[in-house]
């Protein structure tokens, strides 16, 4: 939630891209509370909607009053798809049925997110670094929730997210 509060503080307000990106950080810090619990799966479908719509969010933010690179689009994209192509053929065959179609649209909205730091906010480098580290952190997110849950997970995501955020704000 300080996130929030240090958006605000920064003059999120004044822009529609500060309020999206505000915006963004609310649903993050919704989301975070509703991952708490391990063990009630309602909660964690429900932080995977709220974050994935951050996600969205965050994409719309980059978008809106950005310019398109192609360029960027075109050295990114291969990148982007073999490594999420990769990390998906890694990561669904250990995701339960119940799962899958989430884990996908999620993805999803992953890449969305991603594409559009990239191919709009090139120039931003701090930007394209909070959105690499916040996808960095969703990958051992998924590490730890469906294929083995560890301290050492933990130790990724946490600094990876936290640092997402804060270059978010």
């Amino acid at each position: 939630m300080s996130f929030v509060f240090i958006s605000l503080k920064l003059g999120a307000l004044e822009t529609a891209h500060g309020r999206l990106i505000l915006f963004s950080l609310a649903l993050c810090a919704l989301g975070d509370l509703l991952l708490l619990n391990r063990k009630l799966e309602t909660s964690f479908f429900c932080g995977m909607l709220v974050f994935a719509i951050a996600h969205l969010l965050f994409s719309l933010a980059f978008i809106r009053g950005n310019t398109f690179d192609f360029v960027s689009l075109i050295t990114f994209l291969p990148l982007l798809v073999l490594l999420g192509g990769i990390n998906f053929m890694y990561l669904l065959p250990r995701v339960s049925r119940k799962f899958k179609f989430f884990v996908i649209l999620y993805g999803l909205a992953i890449f969305v997110m991603i594409t559009s730091a990239y191919t709009f906010m090139y120039e931003q480098k701090l930007i394209l670094l909070a959105a690499t580290f916040f996808v960095l952190s969703d990958i051992f997110v998924a590490k730890d929730r469906f294929i083995k849950h560890s301290t050492k997970n933990a130790l990724l995501i946490t600094p990876l997210y936290f640092a997402a955020q804060g270059l978010f704000a």
